[in-house]
């Protein structure tokens, strides 16, 4: 039996927040993927998704994220808040 691999299309969105901890400027960054294939189907239409709009979803996606909790943290910061206990 072969396994089928379908392209996988990503999307990476950057923001800049200040450490609760220590009042510094952090970068955190995400990724998004969703891959071209026939089980990936848009909800209004029911057809297979182009890869035009599995970027545009993701490119949305990507705009509604928004930090918070432990991410916005330096892991020092975090870990020190935790008395010292790495999660």
């Amino acid at each position: 039996m072969s396994t089928v691999t379908f392209p996988k299309i990503t999307h990476q969105e950057k923001r800049t927040v200040v450490c609760p901890g220590c009042d510094r400027k952090r970068t955190i960054t995400r990724s998004d993927y969703m891959t071209v294939s026939p089980f990936n189907v848009d909800r209004e239409t029911g057809e297979p998704r182009t890869p035009k709009q599995i970027r545009e979803a993701l490119v949305e996606q990507g705009a509604l994220w928004t930090p918070s909790g432990p991410e916005l943290w330096h892991q020092k910061c975090w870990d020190a808040l935790d008395g010292g206990e790495s999660s």
